[in-house]
């Protein structure tokens, strides 16, 4: 049975990160209301969002009128913090040092990296949103003088982020590094399956669903389905295959992000949010 919790979070959908998050959520059973940011429409940025994650990412959570900021620290806190479903993380120091190294793993790939990268976007378009993000964001750094700390190292990540998939050499280290993993991935499912830790579901199989899903969904599982890797197809599918994928990614995957900070809709929330934290 799901308990009633009181947990918000915002997402953009289609997100690894968010994926992440709403995976862990099924997982535990928790009950949650979801909030659509567009990210595309640039909604992390508006400053009512901002306010709310200085960071100018998604996900976050909100919990008792406490925001919880970046995925693996919403990872932690949800399995830390909600009985309702099996623990996503193990007690025994083994298994524990496999989860780590594999949640460790899933973020050092530079994922939105990828994504830019094998999609079919000319140089132009890419130059083109790298130009209007990094005008919105100065335009904004001089509008709200009391933000323009989060705005100005946003534009840092922003222009290192741009500066990576526009560097051919770097993206072939990034790929090489990514067949590195699959190998490995490959070995251990190989030998101490069916899940990445051994043998029970943890929070290294919620992180490596998302990002295995988003590298199929950009024309990347030619890395894992050449013949090489027989043990990651069938633990992807295996994976893609539970009730909290269905409910946390094939059920957004149809969802037009229609929901928008700069509308005032989620801006309202969010208002609402600290009112109630300052009340």
């Amino acid at each position: 049975l799901r308990r009633s919790t009181m947990v918000e979070v915002y997402v953009c959908p289609g997100s690894v990160s968010s994926n992440k998050v709403l995976l862990a959520l099924e997982e535990k059973k928790v009950e949650y209301t979801a909030h659509s940011v567009n990210v595309l429409a640039y909604d992390h940025l508006w400053p009512e969002y901002v306010r709310l994650n200085p960071r100018c990412s998604v996900p976050t959570l909100i919990h008792e009128s406490k925001a919880v900021l970046a995925t693996v620290a919403i990872l932690q806190y949800v399995d830390a913090t909600f009985p309702t479903g099996p623990p996503l993380f193990p007690t025994d120091d083994l298994t524990a040092e496999r989860v780590v190294k594999w949640v460790n793993a899933a973020e050092r790939l530079p994922i939105a990296s990828l994504s830019y990268h094998q999609r079919s976007l000319s140089r132009r378009l890419v130059l083109q949103r790298k130009r209007h993000q990094l005008n919105l964001l100065k335009q904004f750094a001089e509008r709200y003088p009391d933000l323009r700390a989060e705005y100005t190292e946003k534009m840092k990540e922003m222009e290192l982020f741009f500066g990576t998939i526009d560097d051919a050499g770097q993206m072939r280290q990034i790929l090489k590094e990514l067949s590195a993993v699959l190998d490995m991935m490959e070995r251990e499912l190989a030998r101490q399956g069916p899940y990445l830790a051994g043998k029970t579901y943890t929070m290294a199989d919620v992180c490596w669903t998302a990002v295995l899903t988003r590298l199929e969904e950009v024309g990347m599982a030619h890395m894992w389905t050449s013949g090489k890797h027989p043990h990651t197809v069938k633990y992807i599918r295996r994976m893609q295959c539970r009730t909290s994928f269905s409910a946390a990614i094939t059920k957004y995957r149809g969802m037009k992000r229609a929901v928008s900070v700069g509308t005032g809709v989620v801006a309202q929330e969010i208002a609402s949010f600290f009112a109630t934290k300052t009340g």
